[in-house]
């Protein structure tokens, strides 16, 4: 077995490097990039012309039992 030695710094530097990718990883849009299909733009522009109610996240938060932060 050899001993491998890595300064403080070094291994800051290490450690920074992947934490930042499992963050990355973790927190980025899977779906960034991607183009809505022509249907739900269709659907989403009649609701906004109709003005349908939108139901509150409170409300919605309270029926699923979910506190929101």
């Amino acid at each position: 077995m050899s001993n491998i030695v890595v300064s403080e710094e070094k291994l800051e530097k290490i450690v920074e490097k992947v934490v930042n990718r499992k963050l990355l990883k973790l927190l980025s849009d899977p779906d960034y990039g991607l183009k809505l299909k022509e249907s739900f733009i269709t659907k989403l522009t009649s609701i906004l012309k109709n003005g349908k109610e939108c139901i509150d996240e409170n409300e919605i938060a309270g029926k699923y039992n979910v506190r929101l932060m």
